[in-house]
């Protein structure tokens, strides 16, 4: 900012008074108003005026400041020379320049310059890539260079043994344990282990000869219960208790243990037909067969109803059809009761021109007791 002289404030003065003495208004003066701007370089003027006799009166305005921009980077530093930078006022261009702080060096990689070896440190350097500028330091001493391990003396299954091993670089030697290797166990049976027998097992090291026996506990039968077709039976030994508890025939005829359908040799609940099974059979000139006979009903139990089975066979043993239904068997339900030792009444006719055999198989028995069996008969005869 400009500052203003003296005189210049003594020839205002004086300008004043004489204005005042040649004039008897009573001023009343409106605001100032800017004549001329000022500026950075040179002071500007500020007018206001009288508003009932229009005289005016000034002052100056002072110099502003310079407005400088940002700091530009005239010139770079370096790691041996500052660099400049520079800011410049917007309203006269006047500038402003002020040194920059040397920067660090630019140095590149560490680069050996002496190998170390394990009794000598060695030496590595780097160089600023500006000035040249080097730096040095030691390396750390290098490993020994060992050789293979030499053994003094074998460790053994429960010893260490020793070791030792040098320095090719500089003969130093270095000392090592071998650990003890344990024994190495192989195991023999004494005495099987059964269910019921205590087992013996021997271990011996197969490189000192050192053993021991351990024992173990009969572990007992693991038994799996007896089901309809299979006794009692140890699922470790085999061995067997008791006998298998047959089946149960319930009245779907299934077994009501196991659930499968329950088949018999009806042989062993029906005994051979009479004889008339032989002499009442035949076929009429239609090709009516009629069979009737009588068997003993050796089930032990009462029967209440009983159904019989008979299948058609032609000359070359084929399943032979019904001249009628077109069905190979046809079947016939007997309603009881036959108490034990009491016969059964067995007489069927069907339609089967070609058959030459007629078979009596699968006979199905109801019980008075609810139960039901189902089984395979076989007699047969030939047309």
């Amino acid at each position: 900012m400009r500052k203003t002289t003296k005189g210049t404030l003594l020839l205002a003065v004086v300008m004043s008074l004489l204005v005042l003495a040649g004039c008897s208004c009573e001023h009343e003066y409106g605001e100032y108003e800017v004549q001329t701007p000022a500026t950075c370089t040179a002071a500007g003027e500020e007018v206001r005026v009288c508003t009932k006799c229009n005289e005016k009166e000034s002052r100056e305005v002072p110099v502003l400041e310079h407005s400088y921009g940002e700091w530009e980077v005239t010139k770079e530093p370096t790691c041996v020379e500052q660099g400049e930078k520079t800011k410049t006022c917007s309203g006269c261009n006047d500038t402003k320049v002020e040194k920059t702080k040397i920067v660090q060096h630019s140095y590149g990689d560490w680069k050996i310059t002496k190998a170390a070896t394990c009794t000598e440190q060695g030496e590595k350097a780097m160089a600023c890539s500006v000035c040249g500028d080097t730096k040095t330091e030691k390396t750390e001493l290098a490993q020994h260079t060992y050789g293979a391990w030499s053994t003094v003396t074998a460790a053994t299954c429960t010893s260490n043994g020793q070791r030792t091993r040098s320095c090719s670089g500089c003969g130093a030697q270095e000392s090592g344990t071998i650990s003890a290797t344990g024994h190495n166990y192989k195991a023999s049976t004494v005495s099987a282990l059964t269910c019921t027998t205590v087992g013996v097992t021997k271990h011996t090291c197969a490189s000192c000869g050192h053993s021991y026996q351990d024992t173990t506990a009969a572990p007992g039968h693991k038994w799996e219960n007896a089901t309809c077709t299979k006794a009692k039976t140890c699922s470790a030994c085999g061995q067997t208790e008791g006998s298998a508890l047959g089946h149960s025939s319930g009245s779907d005829g299934k077994c009501t243990r196991c659930g499968v359908k329950v088949t018999i040799d009806m042989k062993t609940r029906i005994s051979a037909p009479t004889e008339e099974f032989a002499s009442l059979r035949g076929m009429n000139s239609a090709g009516l067969i009629k069979l009737v006979w009588t068997a003993d009903n050796n089930s032990g139990k009462t029967i209440k109803y009983y159904s019989v089975t008979v299948y058609y066979y032609n000359a070359v043993d084929d399943p032979a059809e019904n001249d009628i239904t077109g069905k190979t068997s046809y079947t016939v339900k007997y309603v009881g009761p036959v108490k034990p030792g009491e016969s059964l009444l067995v007489s069927e006719a069907g339609y089967c021109s070609i058959a030459s055999k007629v078979v009596v198989g699968d006979i199905t028995l109801e019980y008075m007791d609810g139960t039901t069996e189902t089984g395979w008969y076989g007699y047969y005869f030939y047309i």
